[in-house]
């Protein structure tokens, strides 16, 4: 829409309030098979981390994906627990630092992966998030990390083979 076409079109004159709307979700006719370690990437930090770390011995495990997080492995999932910091306000220059964990060290893997050829074989793909989305349970919500689940649906929705949940 042209900057003229905006001008010729009446102002609303009363306030407009947007809400989403969820449509329902179809549940799955078959549950994914058991996580084998073995065949598993886990990439974080934290509490969290750790707990799935002791939950899964034997899971290869790094703090930060790089170059390297991948030299001889061909993992058939990925597990990418995403920090849980101490909530930011919505001023807090911190997020941005903070999103370098997130989904720009996320993007920078998907990248990674599909350049070593994942893109043509099956990938699960496991994102973790603390308060990310608001659960209406009064629960304070930090929306540093929200940007890595949006990846992870667009990434599910556009790949047959790169599945995250």
């Amino acid at each position: 829409m042209c900057s003229s076409d905006l001008a010729a079109r009446p102002a609303v004159e009363h306030d407009v309030l947007l809400a989403p709307a969820w449509a329902p979700a179809p549940v799955p006719t078959a549950a994914p098979g058991p996580l084998d370690a073995r065949h598993a990437l886990l990439v974080g930090r934290g509490p969290a981390a750790l707990a799935v770390q002791a939950a899964l011995p034997g899971i290869t495990c790094v703090e930060r994906f790089d170059d390297t997080a991948l030299e001889g492995l061909s993992p058939q999932h990925l597990l990418w627990v995403l920090p849980d910091d101490a909530p930011a306000g919505p001023a807090d220059d911190a997020i941005v630092a903070r999103q370098a964990e997130g989904v720009l060290q996320q993007f920078r893997a998907l990248k990674a992966l599909l350049g070593r050829g994942f893109g043509s074989r099956p990938l699960a793909w496991t994102v973790v998030t603390t308060q990310a989305q608001d659960t209406g349970l009064e629960d304070a919500v930090d929306a540093t990390h929200a940007g890595a689940l949006g990846l992870a649906g667009s990434l599910d929705r556009k790949s047959t083979r790169l599945n995250s949940s």
